[in-house]
């Protein structure tokens, strides 16, 4: 006899919401820290001297070492050979 009996309306156990939009900096920071990151390495790279080191010796100093000594080579021990 249930058939035709009004039902309970529904209760509401929770609301479902969208979160809010991201702000600018939690879309962007990748990108922020990106160039931040490029624009340091540029400066220390231009800082340190890196790129301008040059083959070219200074001034008044001849390409070659002005010693005439040897060049030492280790050889090692034939085999065999008592040390």
């Amino acid at each position: 006899m249930g058939f035709f009996r009004k039902s309970s309306p529904p209760v509401v156990l929770g609301v479902l919401t969208t979160p809010p939009p991201s702000s600018w900096w939690k879309t962007n920071r990748h990108l922020v820290l990106l160039g931040l990151g490029l624009a340091a390495g540029f400066w220390i790279a231009v800082h340190t001297g890196a790129a301008a080191s040059s083959c070219t010796p200074a001034p008044g100093t001849s390409p070659r070492p002005s010693s005439t000594a040897p060049t030492l080579i280790h050889v090692p021990p034939a085999k065999g050979a008592k040390p």
